[in-house]
């Protein structure tokens, strides 16, 4: 293996991935985690992801949350609109 290739090879596993929208979903809320400290943790997170619409992105945050923080189920509110939308109702 030439200097070339080494530098590569030994570079490569150090690049930035991009994250994925398929990175998004392992990112739940924990059991003793506040749902403050959860939005944050997310919102890190879904401003790296590209190309993912807003309904997708609400759809894996509210997967993540806890149950007893499921604020959505309640009749009285509607659907959101936006990821933004969304995290100010939470």
């Amino acid at each position: 293996m030439d200097l070339c290739e080494q530098f590569s090879s030994h570079f490569t596993a150090r690049k930035h991935q991009p994250k994925t929208i398929a990175s998004l979903g392992g990112i739940v809320q924990g059991r003793e985690e506040t749902l403050r400290d959860y939005i944050e943790r997310f919102t890190m997170e879904v401003v790296e992801v590209k190309g993912a619409d807003d309904k997708l992105k609400c759809f894996i945050f509210e997967k993540g949350l806890r149950a007893a923080v499921m604020f959505k189920e309640n009749p009285g509110l509607k659907e959101p609109q936006s990821m933004s939308d969304l995290l100010s109702r939470a």
